[in-house]
């Protein structure tokens, strides 16, 4: 099956990033495979002669083939969380039912992060990150970390998150560390949101604490300027 893609681009700062909105699970499971987190199965009626193998235990030729497996991917530009939802939803109209951490994903995470990361990058946060921590802990589905250059952007990047989840009507139950602003937390319930500075979370270091969550690190290349065509000169007799 395809994996369906989101990218969105920010017009003002020509900034763009795309999450997965589809085929997750099995993103990961090629690169877990590929990273040895697993070997195949031990049946030989279903995978033959290459049954308990990883990938290290492949030849050469085999490892080229399964590195050079195409996977179809459809884009969606610029869609909005609706757009989306709808998308995801007549995908599995006619499909396998959808599990539950798919389904959070496609329902909740989906428009929720996009809410986050979009009024986020609004004041230049910095290395956002996402960590789904549902199976690891009771009082959370889903960490996003981010950082800002300072006190004040720490301040304004809370403060333009908070302003976007509310006009959406997804109101935090609260903000905490706004005195130094060094470390500051939105709390949403099922969604935690730490916005630091670049020493506080060093220090504190929560993408190493919580390293068995699965991570979906937002892919947001800087979109570089065309460059200016030489002007035409004109020599005046």
């Amino acid at each position: 099956p395809k994996i369906y893609v989101r990218t969105k681009t920010d017009t003002k700062t020509r900034r763009s990033y795309r999450e997965v909105v589809d085929g997750q699970q099995r993103l990961r499971a090629i690169h877990d495979f590929a990273d040895g987190a697993f070997s195949l199965g031990s049946s030989k009626e279903i995978f033959g002669e290459l049954a308990g193998k990883g990938y290290d235990e492949l030849d050469e030729e085999m490892q080229r083939g399964f590195l050079a497996y195409p996977v179809g991917v459809e884009q969606l530009f610029n869609a909005s969380a609706e757009e989306v939802l709808d998308v995801f939803h007549r995908l599995n109209a006619y499909g396998l039912d959808v599990n539950p951490q798919e389904l959070r994903h496609g329902k909740f995470q989906g428009a929720y992060r996009s809410t986050v990361i979009e009024a986020a990058l609004e004041r230049n946060a910095d290395r956002p990150v996402i960590l789904d921590v549902h199976e690891l802990t009771s009082y959370a589905d889903c960490l996003v970390i981010m950082s800002g250059n300072s006190n004040r952007q720490v301040r304004s990047i809370v403060d333009q998150v908070v302003k976007a989840l509310k006009a959406d009507g997804d109101i935090p139950l609260g903000v905490e560390g706004g005195d130094n602003a060094t470390w500051m937390l939105i709390d949403s319930n099922d969604v935690i949101v730490h916005v630091f500075d670049p020493d506080a979370r060093e220090l504190f270091d929560l993408e190493a604490l919580w390293g068995d969550a699965p991570r979906i690190t937002l892919d947001m290349p800087e979109l570089t300027p065309v460059e200016a065509a030489p002007q035409a000169t004109t020599s005046v007799a």
